[in-house]
């Protein structure tokens, strides 16, 4: 294994916590009529009622385009996703480094 390979992988592993914490929205996303994809190594999940509650909005946020949690970014439709990409993989990115502690670190950001 190359090492951008095994750089690569602790990354997944580093977040894993958090990833397996949201892979159930898959399974809302699938049974409420949404799309399951897998894009540059991201699962991407948008339409049925997941993509109907960003529209609404969330809590403390209101409406969004998307929303990255570890290496799971959700949207509105494929076409907001497509739109919110770059700046979804920032997330990704901040993730990768922070590991469990980004949610906080983003927070605490958010507030200051």
């Amino acid at each position: 294994m190359n090492v951008m390979r095994l750089k690569q992988l602790l990354r997944y592993v580093w977040v894993s916590p958090i990833t397996l914490l949201f892979l159930p929205l898959l399974g809302v996303a699938k049974l409420s009529g949404g799309k399951v994809t897998l894009h540059t190594g991201v699962i991407e999940i948008c339409d049925g009622w997941l993509g109907r509650k960003l529209h609404q909005g969330l809590p403390l946020f209101g409406a969004v385009n998307a929303f990255t949690v570890g290496h799971i970014v959700v949207g509105v439709s494929a076409q907001h996703l497509a739109a919110s990409r770059c700046h979804e993989r920032v997330h990704v990115a901040q993730f990768e480094k922070w590991g469990c502690v980004f949610p906080l670190v983003y927070g605490l950001g958010s507030v200051y």
